[in-house]
């Protein structure tokens, strides 16, 4: 699993770039200072294209965090529009939400 983006296997992210940088929004941090992040889903999405053992890490982490607020299906149909439904990072998404997910 760890570091593997099939290249031949992935349509064009192209379309998911421009997406998830309608997504993007501005956090003040506690010094005062501005930064702009991407939204929990399009970062969720990166993590299951990059598909490395601590991307899977971190998605558990904020699945757990996030939920019941994530758009599940937002990343879903994102990736499966990707890199198709018999991928095995869909089965990993599917698991990581029943597992971590809102009740």
């Amino acid at each position: 699993m760890e570091g593997r983006l099939p290249h031949r296997r992935v349509r064009s992210l192209d379309p998911f770039y421009a997406d998830a940088a309608k997504t993007i929004r501005e956090l003040k941090l506690s010094d005062g200072r501005i930064v702009w992040v991407l939204s929990a889903e399009s970062l969720c999405v990166f993590k299951l294209l990059f598909f490395r053992d601590k991307d899977i890490a971190d998605l558990r982490r904020l699945v757990a965090r996030q939920a019941p607020s994530l758009d599940h299906a937002y990343v879903r149909r994102w990736m499966v529009d990707m890199v198709g439904e018999s991928d095995d990072r869909i089965a990993t998404w599917d698991e990581i939400v029943k597992t971590h997910g809102p009740g």
